[in-house]
């Protein structure tokens, strides 16, 4: 066997794999459709259960300063990037809704509806 072989194959051992992480899922405790307070525009409030706030919390400390990905159902709802950890268990979801959308969202996320949240590629 070559040495130049045996390094190659060292080499490629010890690199770091890419890590892919699974799409975190939190359950939610309750979900209002309304208007934000501060900018008037259609939002949906939503309330983690205790352990979803404690997941949720730690993926927003471990990712700060990443684009992340919101889905319901599958379907795409907001890609915000993460300024500050997001601790509380709440979150409002207010990027170009309509009213009549807001209240779709509330309406399934109340019903048992997930929320799918991922880390986009940089």
């Amino acid at each position: 066997m070559s040495r130049a072989f045996v390094c190659c194959t060292l080499a490629l051992l010890l690199t770091p794999a890419a890590v892919v992480a699974e799409p975190l899922l939190l359950e939610v405790e309750r979900a209002t459709a309304g208007f934000d307070r501060r900018t008037g525009v259609p939002a949906v409030d939503v309330q983690f259960t205790e352990q979803a706030k404690r997941r949720f919390g730690q993926f927003t400390t471990d990712h700060v300063g990443r684009k992340v990905e919101f889905r319901i159902d599958g379907q795409t709802v907001t890609k915000p990037v993460l300024r500050t950890p997001i601790l509380g268990g709440k979150i409002s979801i207010s990027d170009n809704l309509s009213i009549e959308w807001a209240r779709d969202i509330a309406a399934r996320l109340s019903s048992g509806a997930k929320i799918e949240v991922e880390v986009l590629p940089e």
